[in-house]
């Protein structure tokens, strides 16, 4: 760009080459003169401006590479949750199925002073594995069973239908809260804790196993996959009288 001041430059060989030319050209020297500095001053000023404006065009270059990519990325993103919220409208409400009712167990009747055998049944493996039809939505927990034993100086008979009756409660316990009891740690653990006295002694040295590897049932006791193997080994113990017979 040709500031004043080059122009100014030449104004001597100007001035000679029209020296010849008829007129008069002192005005315009005189103007030259008076307005140059404001000229480069105003060169100056458009120059800064230019490069102003060629920063801000760059500035605006970079701002729109960046607009694109971050709406090529939300435009990905609102396809995956449209495609998420097609396929959960797609989905069936489960169908609730009603719940049996536990019935209490009514002793029968053994003839007295006649020594009956003990009852060989065996407590059969008791799966509880969630299935499609359970609700997805969490359910009111029914109130704990009680401990056992609940009365430790009984024995025989009474012993045995105390013993019968918490199982009971156990089982129902069972499949009534079975959502709160999702893994098979969880329900073994729910059966130890409602053990005390010699009932736990009898089954604590399984339960420090268990739980030193909670999620790993490739390191319990091979006899010990549920809760129904807890209930195994106390049968034997607390149901000594064949009602049966």
């Amino acid at each position: 760009m040709t500031s004043a001041a080059e122009v100014f430059a030449t104004y001597p060989t100007l001035a000679q080459f029209v020296s010849s030319v008829e007129g008069d050209f002192t005005p315009f020297k005189n103007f030259f003169d008076a307005h140059a500095l404001n000229a480069d001053r105003l060169f100056a000023a458009v120059d800064n401006h230019f490069k102003e404006g060629i920063e801000l065009v760059d500035k605006l270059k970079r701002e729109h590479t960046d607009t694109v990519s971050q709406t090529a990325d939300l435009r990905t993103t609102v396809a995956a949750l449209r495609e998420q919220l097609d396929r959960a409208t797609k989905l069936k409400p489960p169908t609730l199925q009603p719940q049996p009712v536990p019935q209490p167990q009514s002793p029968a009747m053994s003839t007295p002073g006649i020594a009956t055998p003990v009852s060989s049944r065996s407590e059969s493996p008791f799966s509880l594995q969630p299935t499609a039809a359970d609700p997805v939505v969490p359910r009111a927990r029914v109130p704990d069973i009680p401990l056992f034993p609940t009365q430790s100086t009984r024995f025989g008979r009474k012993r045995q239908d105390e013993y019968e009756n918490w199982r009971s409660s156990l089982k129902a316990k069972m499949v009534i809260d079975r959502a709160s009891f999702p893994r098979e740690v969880d329900r073994i653990l729910y059966t130890t804790q409602r053990l005390t006295g010699e009932a736990y002694a009898r089954v604590r040295p399984l339960v420090d196993e268990i739980t030193s590897y909670p999620d790993s049932p490739s390191e319990w006791p091979r006899n010990i996959r549920d809760f129904g193997d807890i209930l195994k080994i106390l049968n034997p113990i607390y149901i000594t009288i064949d009602t049966f017979a």
